[in-house]
Protein backbone atom coordinates (compact mmCIF):
# COMPACT_ATOMS: atom_id res chain seq x y z
CA UNK A 1 0.00 0.00 0.00
CA UNK A 2 1.68 3.55 -0.78
CA UNK A 3 2.44 5.23 2.33
CA UNK A 4 0.82 8.35 3.42
CA UNK A 5 2.11 11.49 3.06
CA UNK A 6 3.61 12.88 6.81
CA UNK A 7 1.33 15.15 8.21
CA UNK A 8 3.15 18.30 9.49
CA UNK A 9 2.53 19.85 12.80
CA UNK A 10 0.16 22.41 13.58
CA UNK A 11 2.21 26.06 13.41
CA UNK A 12 1.89 27.73 17.01
CA UNK A 13 -0.46 30.71 16.75
CA UNK A 14 0.93 33.97 17.27
CA UNK A 15 -0.30 35.31 20.30
CA UNK A 16 -2.68 38.72 20.02
CA UNK A 17 -1.58 41.56 19.38
CA UNK A 18 -1.65 44.28 22.77
CA UNK A 19 -1.04 47.71 21.64
CA UNK A 20 0.38 50.43 24.52
CA UNK A 21 -0.71 53.96 23.77
CA UNK A 22 1.58 56.13 25.95
CA UNK A 23 4.16 54.26 25.82
CA UNK A 24 6.45 56.71 26.29
CA UNK A 25 5.31 57.86 29.87
CA UNK A 26 6.41 56.32 32.93
CA UNK A 27 3.93 53.51 33.55
CA UNK A 28 3.69 52.81 29.56
CA UNK A 29 7.33 52.52 29.17
CA UNK A 30 7.54 49.90 32.40
CA UNK A 31 4.96 47.90 31.11
CA UNK A 32 5.72 47.32 26.93
CA UNK A 33 9.41 45.70 28.21
CA UNK A 34 7.21 43.67 31.07
CA UNK A 35 4.55 42.48 28.41
CA UNK A 36 7.37 41.30 25.93
CA UNK A 37 9.44 39.57 28.09
CA UNK A 38 6.29 37.51 28.95
CA UNK A 39 5.53 36.37 25.07
CA UNK A 40 3.21 39.14 24.15
CA UNK A 41 3.14 40.08 20.81
CA UNK A 42 3.63 44.26 21.58
CA UNK A 43 2.88 47.40 19.33
CA UNK A 44 3.70 50.40 21.05
CA UNK A 45 2.26 53.87 20.58
CA UNK A 46 3.31 57.51 21.17
CA UNK A 47 3.30 61.27 19.85
CA UNK A 48 7.08 60.86 19.37
CA UNK A 49 8.06 58.00 17.54
CA UNK A 50 12.16 59.18 18.33
CA UNK A 51 11.01 58.69 21.84
CA UNK A 52 9.81 55.47 21.17
CA UNK A 53 12.66 54.49 19.35
CA UNK A 54 15.42 55.60 22.17
CA UNK A 55 14.44 52.39 24.66
CA UNK A 56 15.51 49.86 21.81
CA UNK A 57 13.22 47.15 22.92
CA UNK A 58 13.81 43.96 21.36
CA UNK A 59 10.59 42.60 19.21
CA UNK A 60 8.51 45.81 19.81
CA UNK A 61 6.37 47.45 17.00
CA UNK A 62 6.77 50.88 17.38
CA UNK A 63 4.82 53.40 15.67
CA UNK A 64 3.50 56.80 15.69
CA UNK A 65 0.22 57.84 17.12
CA UNK A 66 -1.98 60.81 18.91
CA UNK A 67 -5.09 60.35 20.62
CA UNK A 68 -6.00 63.92 19.70
CA UNK A 69 -5.66 62.40 15.25
CA UNK A 70 -8.22 60.15 14.77
CA UNK A 71 -6.43 59.45 11.82
CA UNK A 72 -2.85 57.78 13.36
CA UNK A 73 -5.06 55.86 15.71
CA UNK A 74 -6.02 53.16 13.19
CA UNK A 75 -2.90 51.84 11.98
CA UNK A 76 -1.79 51.65 15.49
CA UNK A 77 -5.16 50.06 16.39
CA UNK A 78 -5.14 47.43 13.96
CA UNK A 79 -5.37 44.04 14.32
CA UNK A 80 -4.92 45.02 17.81
CA UNK A 81 -6.85 42.40 20.37
CA UNK A 82 -6.09 44.29 24.09
CA UNK A 83 -5.26 47.74 24.09
CA UNK A 84 -4.09 49.42 26.93
CA UNK A 85 -4.75 53.41 27.11
CA UNK A 86 -2.34 54.98 29.48
CA UNK A 87 -3.03 58.73 28.06
CA UNK A 88 -3.73 61.89 30.03
CA UNK A 89 -3.21 65.60 29.15
CA UNK A 90 -2.13 67.45 32.80
CA UNK A 91 1.08 68.98 30.34
CA UNK A 92 -1.69 70.34 28.30
CA UNK A 93 -2.24 73.35 31.11
CA UNK A 94 -6.04 74.87 32.23
CA UNK A 95 -7.66 72.81 29.84
CA UNK A 96 -6.74 69.62 30.38
CA UNK A 97 -10.23 68.20 31.13
CA UNK A 98 -11.69 68.84 28.15
CA UNK A 99 -8.54 67.59 25.73
CA UNK A 100 -8.96 64.39 28.06
CA UNK A 101 -12.45 63.94 26.84
CA UNK A 102 -11.47 64.69 23.79
CA UNK A 103 -8.99 61.98 23.66
CA UNK A 104 -10.74 59.34 25.34
CA UNK A 105 -13.91 59.75 22.97
CA UNK A 106 -11.48 59.27 19.88
CA UNK A 107 -9.61 55.88 20.98
CA UNK A 108 -12.83 54.38 21.87
CA UNK A 109 -14.73 55.25 18.85
CA UNK A 110 -11.03 53.97 16.72
CA UNK A 111 -10.92 51.08 18.39
CA UNK A 112 -14.46 50.39 18.31
CA UNK A 113 -13.87 50.13 14.24
CA UNK A 114 -10.63 48.32 14.87
CA UNK A 115 -12.59 45.66 16.06
CA UNK A 116 -10.34 45.91 19.68
CA UNK A 117 -12.29 42.95 22.11
CA UNK A 118 -10.93 45.10 25.34
CA UNK A 119 -9.80 48.76 26.48
CA UNK A 120 -7.42 48.12 29.46
CA UNK A 121 -7.19 52.28 31.31
CA UNK A 122 -5.28 52.99 34.21
CA UNK A 123 -6.82 56.05 35.94
CA UNK A 124 -6.56 57.50 40.04
CA UNK A 125 -7.89 56.56 42.81
CA UNK A 126 -11.50 58.43 43.54
CA UNK A 127 -11.02 59.80 46.99
CA UNK A 128 -14.71 59.78 49.27
CA UNK A 129 -14.60 63.34 49.28
CA UNK A 130 -14.25 65.97 46.60
CA UNK A 131 -11.53 65.17 44.33
CA UNK A 132 -8.54 66.96 42.50
CA UNK A 133 -9.08 68.13 39.17
CA UNK A 134 -6.87 65.80 37.98
CA UNK A 135 -8.24 62.86 39.81
CA UNK A 136 -12.00 64.00 38.63
CA UNK A 137 -10.40 63.85 35.00
CA UNK A 138 -9.04 60.51 35.26
CA UNK A 139 -12.17 59.13 36.50
CA UNK A 140 -14.51 60.86 33.38
CA UNK A 141 -11.68 59.66 31.04
CA UNK A 142 -12.79 56.16 32.09
CA UNK A 143 -16.13 57.09 31.67
CA UNK A 144 -15.94 58.40 28.24
CA UNK A 145 -14.52 54.84 27.23
CA UNK A 146 -17.30 53.08 28.96
CA UNK A 147 -19.47 54.45 26.35
CA UNK A 148 -18.46 52.85 23.26
CA UNK A 149 -19.28 49.11 22.41
CA UNK A 150 -15.08 47.74 23.49
CA UNK A 151 -15.11 46.64 27.43
CA UNK A 152 -13.31 48.51 29.30
CA UNK A 153 -11.14 47.11 32.27
CA UNK A 154 -10.45 50.64 34.69
CA UNK A 155 -7.37 49.90 37.27
CA UNK A 156 -7.19 52.72 39.63
CA UNK A 157 -3.88 52.78 41.89
CA UNK A 158 -2.82 55.26 43.79
CA UNK A 159 0.47 57.15 43.37
CA UNK A 160 2.49 55.01 41.41
CA UNK A 161 5.99 54.79 43.75
CA UNK A 162 8.96 53.56 41.53
CA UNK A 163 12.47 54.85 40.09
CA UNK A 164 11.73 57.63 37.68
CA UNK A 165 7.91 58.57 38.94
CA UNK A 166 7.67 62.15 39.81
CA UNK A 167 5.99 61.37 43.40
CA UNK A 168 9.18 59.57 44.11
CA UNK A 169 11.93 61.76 41.98
CA UNK A 170 10.85 64.81 44.18
CA UNK A 171 10.80 63.28 47.59
CA UNK A 172 14.21 61.94 46.67
CA UNK A 173 15.24 65.10 45.46
CA UNK A 174 13.68 67.22 48.22
CA UNK A 175 15.05 64.51 50.89
CA UNK A 176 18.82 64.70 49.63
CA UNK A 177 19.28 68.34 48.81
CA UNK A 178 17.00 70.21 51.41
CA UNK A 179 17.83 69.83 55.04
CA UNK A 180 15.10 72.14 56.33
CA UNK A 181 11.65 71.95 54.46
CA UNK A 182 8.83 74.31 54.85
CA UNK A 183 6.06 72.13 53.98
CA UNK A 184 2.57 73.56 52.17
CA UNK A 185 -0.82 71.80 53.73
CA UNK A 186 -0.89 69.64 50.58
CA UNK A 187 1.93 67.42 51.68
CA UNK A 188 0.19 66.22 55.07
CA UNK A 189 -2.50 65.24 52.39
CA UNK A 190 -3.55 61.07 52.42
CA UNK A 191 -2.85 58.69 49.80
CA UNK A 192 -2.43 54.95 49.20
CA UNK A 193 0.88 54.42 46.92
CA UNK A 194 1.70 51.61 45.35
CA UNK A 195 5.04 50.10 43.97
CA UNK A 196 5.26 50.04 39.98
CA UNK A 197 6.11 46.39 39.95
CA UNK A 198 2.57 46.11 41.16
CA UNK A 199 0.84 48.04 38.99
CA UNK A 200 2.19 46.27 36.15
CA UNK A 201 1.47 43.01 37.65
CA UNK A 202 -2.18 44.19 37.77
CA UNK A 203 -1.78 45.49 34.34
CA UNK A 204 -0.25 42.75 32.57
CA UNK A 205 -2.60 39.75 34.19
CA UNK A 206 -5.95 41.99 34.33
CA UNK A 207 -6.17 41.52 30.50
CA UNK A 208 -6.52 37.72 30.70
CA UNK A 209 -9.48 37.56 32.39
CA UNK A 210 -12.66 38.07 30.97
CA UNK A 211 -14.22 38.39 34.28
CA UNK A 212 -12.81 41.25 34.33
CA UNK A 213 -14.41 42.80 31.16
CA UNK A 214 -16.35 45.56 32.16
CA UNK A 215 -15.34 46.04 35.65
CA UNK A 216 -13.16 48.47 37.52
CA UNK A 217 -10.49 47.52 40.31
CA UNK A 218 -9.11 50.15 43.15
CA UNK A 219 -5.24 49.47 43.49
CA UNK A 220 -4.00 50.68 46.26
CA UNK A 221 -0.84 49.28 48.52
CA UNK A 222 -1.34 48.55 52.19
CA UNK A 223 -0.78 51.49 54.09
CA UNK A 224 -2.49 55.37 54.01
CA UNK A 225 0.45 57.22 54.07
CA UNK A 226 0.96 61.58 53.60
CA UNK A 227 3.68 63.05 51.45
CA UNK A 228 5.56 63.58 54.67
CA UNK A 229 5.47 60.07 55.75
CA UNK A 230 6.71 59.26 52.80
CA UNK A 231 9.58 61.71 53.05
CA UNK A 232 10.73 60.68 56.31
CA UNK A 233 10.86 56.55 55.59
CA UNK A 234 13.29 58.06 52.48
CA UNK A 235 14.92 59.73 54.62
CA UNK A 236 15.68 56.54 56.92
CA UNK A 237 16.41 54.47 54.16
CA UNK A 238 18.97 56.19 52.73
CA UNK A 239 20.62 57.81 56.20
CA UNK A 240 19.34 61.90 55.81
CA UNK A 241 17.82 63.87 59.02
CA UNK A 242 15.65 66.48 57.06
CA UNK A 243 14.13 69.28 59.47
CA UNK A 244 10.20 69.42 57.85
CA UNK A 245 8.34 72.73 59.45
CA UNK A 246 4.76 72.22 58.56
CA UNK A 247 2.91 75.15 57.67
CA UNK A 248 -1.19 75.13 58.84
CA UNK A 249 -2.45 77.12 55.39
CA UNK A 250 -2.00 76.38 51.33
CA UNK A 251 0.61 78.88 50.66
CA UNK A 252 1.86 78.31 46.58
CA UNK A 253 4.36 80.74 47.09
CA UNK A 254 6.10 79.09 49.74
CA UNK A 255 5.51 75.36 48.39
CA UNK A 256 7.56 77.03 44.94
CA UNK A 257 10.46 78.18 47.18
CA UNK A 258 10.53 75.06 49.01
CA UNK A 259 10.42 72.43 46.04
CA UNK A 260 12.92 74.60 43.77
CA UNK A 261 14.84 71.85 43.91
CA UNK A 262 13.02 69.60 41.24
CA UNK A 263 10.87 70.98 38.80
CA UNK A 264 7.24 68.91 38.89
CA UNK A 265 8.23 66.09 36.26
CA UNK A 266 5.36 65.52 33.15
CA UNK A 267 4.18 62.63 31.31
CA UNK A 268 6.46 64.38 28.40
CA UNK A 269 9.52 62.98 29.88
CA UNK A 270 11.23 59.96 29.27
CA UNK A 271 11.53 56.70 31.52
CA UNK A 272 14.77 55.42 32.87
CA UNK A 273 17.07 53.13 30.62
CA UNK A 274 19.98 51.42 30.28
CA UNK A 275 21.37 54.33 28.21
CA UNK A 276 22.93 52.33 25.19
CA UNK A 277 23.06 54.34 21.87
CA UNK A 278 20.39 57.14 22.72
CA UNK A 279 20.18 59.64 25.82
CA UNK A 280 17.38 58.35 27.99
CA UNK A 281 15.87 59.99 30.72
CA UNK A 282 17.42 59.29 34.35
CA UNK A 283 19.93 56.31 33.20
CA UNK A 284 22.18 56.21 35.67
CA UNK A 285 25.30 56.43 32.97
CA UNK A 286 24.30 60.01 32.10
CA UNK A 287 24.09 60.64 35.99
CA UNK A 288 27.38 59.71 36.25
CA UNK A 289 26.36 56.63 38.64
CA UNK A 290 25.03 59.12 41.77
CA UNK A 291 21.49 58.48 42.81
CA UNK A 292 21.74 61.90 44.09
CA UNK A 293 21.51 63.97 41.29
CA UNK A 294 18.23 64.69 39.91
CA UNK A 295 16.55 62.19 37.57
CA UNK A 296 15.21 64.78 35.14
CA UNK A 297 17.02 66.75 33.29
CA UNK A 298 17.23 70.03 32.60
CA UNK A 299 17.87 70.58 28.31
CA UNK A 300 18.30 72.98 25.72
CA UNK A 301 18.66 72.44 22.49
CA UNK A 302 19.22 74.46 18.64
CA UNK A 303 19.26 73.15 15.49
CA UNK A 304 20.36 73.65 11.75
CA UNK A 305 19.91 72.85 8.05
CA UNK A 306 23.11 72.51 6.38
CA UNK A 307 23.06 72.37 2.44
CA UNK A 308 25.41 69.31 1.96
CA UNK A 309 24.74 65.35 2.22
CA UNK A 310 24.69 64.24 5.83
CA UNK A 311 28.04 62.17 5.77
CA UNK A 312 30.04 66.12 5.68
CA UNK A 313 27.72 67.10 8.35
CA UNK A 314 28.87 64.09 10.24
CA UNK A 315 32.65 64.87 9.58
CA UNK A 316 32.37 67.94 11.21
CA UNK A 317 30.32 66.14 14.62
CA UNK A 318 33.05 63.99 14.85
CA UNK A 319 35.82 66.23 14.82
CA UNK A 320 34.73 68.57 17.41
CA UNK A 321 37.01 69.57 20.07
CA UNK A 322 40.96 69.16 20.65
CA UNK A 323 43.02 70.91 18.07
CA UNK A 324 39.62 71.42 15.86
CA UNK A 325 38.08 73.67 18.81
CA UNK A 326 34.40 73.92 19.01
CA UNK A 327 33.40 75.98 15.71
CA UNK A 328 32.21 79.01 17.44
CA UNK A 329 32.89 81.29 20.64
CA UNK A 330 35.89 79.05 21.21
CA UNK A 331 37.19 81.64 23.50
CA UNK A 332 34.20 81.14 26.04
CA UNK A 333 35.27 77.11 25.82
CA UNK A 334 38.56 77.91 26.50
CA UNK A 335 37.58 80.14 29.56
CA UNK A 336 35.21 77.42 30.41
CA UNK A 337 38.41 75.18 30.45
CA UNK A 338 40.66 77.04 32.63
CA UNK A 339 37.65 77.93 35.18
CA UNK A 340 37.41 73.85 34.84
CA UNK A 341 41.57 73.63 35.65
CA UNK A 342 41.09 75.67 38.34
CA UNK A 343 38.19 73.85 40.26
CA UNK A 344 40.55 71.09 40.03
CA UNK A 345 39.31 69.55 36.76
CA UNK A 346 40.98 68.41 33.52
CA UNK A 347 40.22 71.63 31.39
CA UNK A 348 41.11 71.42 27.27
CA UNK A 349 43.91 69.98 28.58
CA UNK A 350 43.53 66.29 27.47
CA UNK A 351 42.54 67.06 23.70
CA UNK A 352 41.81 64.19 21.55
CA UNK A 353 43.54 60.99 20.70
CA UNK A 354 42.75 61.53 16.84
CA UNK A 355 41.67 65.17 15.23
CA UNK A 356 38.62 62.80 13.17
CA UNK A 357 38.18 59.40 14.04
CA UNK A 358 36.46 58.38 17.57
CA UNK A 359 35.75 55.74 19.41
CA UNK A 360 33.10 55.08 22.66
CA UNK A 361 35.35 55.66 25.74
CA UNK A 362 37.42 58.53 24.23
CA UNK A 363 37.87 61.61 25.56
CA UNK A 364 37.25 64.74 23.96
CA UNK A 365 38.86 67.87 26.31
CA UNK A 366 36.59 67.12 29.30
CA UNK A 367 34.44 64.98 27.56
CA UNK A 368 34.16 61.32 27.03
CA UNK A 369 32.50 59.57 24.30
CA UNK A 370 29.40 57.68 25.84
CA UNK A 371 27.82 56.12 22.49
CA UNK A 372 28.54 56.57 18.97
CA UNK A 373 26.40 55.31 16.19
CA UNK A 374 28.42 55.94 13.21
CA UNK A 375 26.43 58.74 10.89
CA UNK A 376 23.78 59.54 12.97
CA UNK A 377 24.62 60.49 16.86
CA UNK A 378 26.90 61.23 18.78
CA UNK A 379 26.59 61.64 23.14
CA UNK A 380 28.69 63.13 25.31
CA UNK A 381 29.03 63.10 29.11
CA UNK A 382 30.76 65.85 31.03
CA UNK A 383 34.10 64.58 32.81
CA UNK A 384 34.61 68.62 34.31
CA UNK A 385 33.39 69.85 37.86
CA UNK A 386 29.66 70.41 38.19
CA UNK A 387 27.29 70.74 40.47
CA UNK A 388 25.22 67.72 38.35
CA UNK A 389 25.82 65.90 35.28
CA UNK A 390 25.53 66.72 31.82
CA UNK A 391 25.95 65.18 28.25
CA UNK A 392 26.22 66.73 25.68
CA UNK A 393 24.42 65.12 22.09
CA UNK A 394 24.73 65.62 18.44
CA UNK A 395 22.13 64.21 15.85
CA UNK A 396 22.49 63.93 12.11
CA UNK A 397 18.91 63.29 9.97
CA UNK A 398 19.29 63.71 6.27
CA UNK A 399 16.31 65.82 4.76
CA UNK A 400 17.47 65.23 0.97
CA UNK A 401 20.44 64.50 -1.34
CA UNK A 402 21.99 67.63 -0.06
CA UNK A 403 20.52 68.81 2.74
CA UNK A 404 21.21 67.58 6.42
CA UNK A 405 19.62 68.78 9.65
CA UNK A 406 22.16 68.70 13.07
CA UNK A 407 20.87 69.18 16.17
CA UNK A 408 22.81 69.53 19.66
CA UNK A 409 20.68 69.15 23.09
CA UNK A 410 22.58 69.53 26.30
CA UNK A 411 21.12 67.75 29.36
CA UNK A 412 21.81 68.55 32.85
CA UNK A 413 20.68 66.65 36.15
CA UNK A 414 21.14 69.19 38.62
CA UNK A 415 22.71 68.02 42.40
CA UNK A 416 19.88 70.34 43.97
CA UNK A 417 19.91 74.23 44.50
CA UNK A 418 23.76 74.56 43.54
CA UNK A 419 22.81 72.63 40.22
CA UNK A 420 19.91 74.61 39.54
CA UNK A 421 21.88 78.10 40.32
CA UNK A 422 24.62 76.83 37.81
CA UNK A 423 21.98 75.62 35.23
CA UNK A 424 20.06 79.24 35.46
CA UNK A 425 23.17 81.23 35.40
CA UNK A 426 24.65 79.44 32.26
CA UNK A 427 21.19 79.59 30.23
CA UNK A 428 21.82 83.18 28.56
CA UNK A 429 25.45 81.89 27.13
CA UNK A 430 24.13 78.53 26.71
CA UNK A 431 20.89 80.04 24.57
CA UNK A 432 23.28 82.22 22.28
CA UNK A 433 25.99 79.01 22.26
CA UNK A 434 24.44 75.73 21.01
CA UNK A 435 22.45 77.79 18.09
CA UNK A 436 25.47 79.11 16.92
CA UNK A 437 27.53 75.56 17.68
CA UNK A 438 24.37 73.87 15.14
CA UNK A 439 25.08 77.03 12.46
CA UNK A 440 28.94 76.78 12.47
CA UNK A 441 28.65 73.01 11.82
CA UNK A 442 26.15 73.33 9.05
CA UNK A 443 28.44 76.04 7.66
CA UNK A 444 31.68 74.37 7.63
CA UNK A 445 29.93 71.10 6.27
CA UNK A 446 29.02 72.95 3.15
CA UNK A 447 32.45 74.33 2.70
CA UNK A 448 33.85 70.73 2.38
CA UNK A 449 35.48 70.46 -1.37
CA UNK A 450 33.15 68.57 -2.92
CA UNK A 451 35.58 65.93 -4.31
CA UNK A 452 36.42 64.81 -0.85
CA UNK A 453 35.24 60.98 -0.01
CA UNK A 454 31.57 60.96 1.07
CA UNK A 455 31.53 57.75 2.58
CA UNK A 456 30.54 58.09 6.23
CA UNK A 457 33.09 58.48 9.07
CA UNK A 458 33.85 55.32 10.64
CA UNK A 459 34.35 54.44 14.61
CA UNK A 460 37.84 53.92 14.98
Amino acid sequence: MPSEPPVEPPKPASPPLVLVLGASGYVGSHLVPWLAARGRQVRAAARRLEALEAFGWPGVETVAADALDPASLEGALAGVETAYYLVHSMAAGADFPRIDREAAANFRDAAARAGVRRIVYLGGLQPSGAASSHLASRGETGDVLRQGPVPVTELRAGIVIGPGSAAFEVIRDLVFHLPVMVTPRWVRSRSQPIALDDVLEYLGRIAELPQAAGQVYDAGGPEVLTYEDLMRTFARVVGRHPQIVPVPVLTPRLSSYAFAAEQAASQRQRAPGAGGGRWVEGSMLYRRERADFAFYAKRMGAHAVASAPADAVWREVVSIGGENGYYFLDALWSLRGALDCAAGGTGLKRGRRDPHALAVGDAIDFWRVASLEPGRRLMLIAEMKLPGAAALGFEVRPLGPRRTRVDVTAYFHPAGAPGLAYWHALAPAHAVIFPGLARAIARRAEAQPASRDEAPSKAA
